[in-house]
């Protein structure tokens, strides 16, 4: 059955790690369970940071279905505990 739980891959990122990056092919959804990590995008080749979220959410989740590129990049603020879905 997809997506049953044994689908499932632990994650884990470190503070300062990036989960993803703009212009980064998708390949997996990040379930995140522990943790806090930051949402940005690219201004005049910097990455602006505009957005905290934290446990209980999911990255790269829409563009990893539709098959596109990440439109943001995500970066973990703290260690980062969660579980991975490929595609």
């Amino acid at each position: 059955m997809i997506g049953t739980l044994q689908n499932l891959e632990p994650r884990y990122c470190s503070p300062e790690d990036f989960l993803c990056v703009e212009n980064e092919e998708i390949n997996e959804q990040i379930y995140v369970t522990e943790g806090q990590y930051m949402v940005g995008i690219i201004i005049n080749t910097r990455i602006r940071y505009h957005l905290k979220l934290k446990n209980k959410s999911i990255v790269c989740g829409y563009e990893n279905m539709k098959g596109y590129q990440t439109d943001y990049s995500y970066k973990a603020l703290t260690m980062i505990r969660g579980y991975t879905l490929r595609k």
